[in-house]
């Protein structure tokens, strides 16, 4: 989910604020993957060793806000 807002500063300059929310519905991201992630593809449950463990959530997902500042010219 995303809001922003457009700043006119000039007629050929304007500037955008924005706030972004990465999983607004409080989801988890679970990851499964075994210690082998790039041989198994990621989608590994029932891998030697981990036997379906969830590790923790999944590699590059974020579950908070990222705040953004814009300038178009």
């Amino acid at each position: 989910m995303a809001i922003a807002k457009n700043f006119i500063i000039t007629e050929r300059i304007r500037m955008q604020f924005r706030m972004d929310a990465f999983n607004v519905f409080n989801h988890p991201i679970l990851d499964f993957s075994s210690q082998d992630f790039n041989a198994t593809g990621g989608t590994c449950m029932d891998c030697t060793g981990n036997n379906g463990q969830i590790r923790g959530i999944l590699y590059g997902t974020s579950m908070r806000l990222q705040f953004g500042l814009k300038l178009f010219f």
